[in-house]
């Protein structure tokens, strides 16, 4: 970085939110994240007890794609892999080189914000697969109630956790190049 150049102010807070998502990001994927049982009133109760209906599952997102795996659904455990486990992971190490190279000029900083930004068009995604997850679970049942665990909300608050700093580290570099005076 030249002596004209201004340096993008650091997020000390930044890399700390990241490190504390990769341990966040473990629970959340084996915590149990639903619990899905029958709500049909008596009739559950004496289905159940006639053996016609499981009792409450509790599932994680890991436990989800196992069961997925097993039933033969394996493009489905895959994209439940790929999309919960290894894409999170990528974006959060982009974003931590992103914000270690903040400091140092922001070339970096741009290109792990990019690759950040290209894996971020999987968040969404990752909404999807929960969703999709869960109706495959579920699938054929009627009367089902879901019940939201831990894991959900932990993977969800590390996702939320990557955009917001995402959004942060992008202002700081546009907070940079509006104060650098041309070359």
């Amino acid at each position: 970085m030249s002596a004209t150049t201004a340096a993008p102010r650091p997020l000390p807070f930044a890399r700390a939110a990241l490190w504390a998502c990769f341990p966040a990001l473990g629970v959340g994927l084996f915590a149990p994240a639903v619990v899905a049982s029958s709500d049909l009133g008596v009739v559950s109760e004496v289905a159940r007890a006639l053996g016609a209906v499981d009792g409450p599952r509790t599932l994680s997102i890991a436990s989800s794609a196992r069961k997925l795996l097993d039933g033969g659904h394996t493009v489905l455990a895959a994209v439940v892999v790929v999309t919960t486990f290894l894409v999170p992971v990528a974006k959060l190490l982009a974003l931590d080189y992103g914000v270690r190279t903040l400091r140092a000029g922001g070339e970096g900083a741009r290109r792990a914000l990019s690759v950040a930004g290209e894996l971020g068009r999987f968040a969404f995604l990752e909404v999807l697969v929960v969703a999709l997850l869960l109706a495959v679970q579920t699938s054929g049942r009627f009367g089902m109630r879901l019940e939201l665990r831990f894991g959900f909300h932990v993977f969800t608050a590390c996702a939320a956790t990557t955009l917001v700093l995402a959004v942060l580290v992008e202002r700081a570099l546009r907070r940079a190049r509006a104060a650098a005076p041309p070359p």
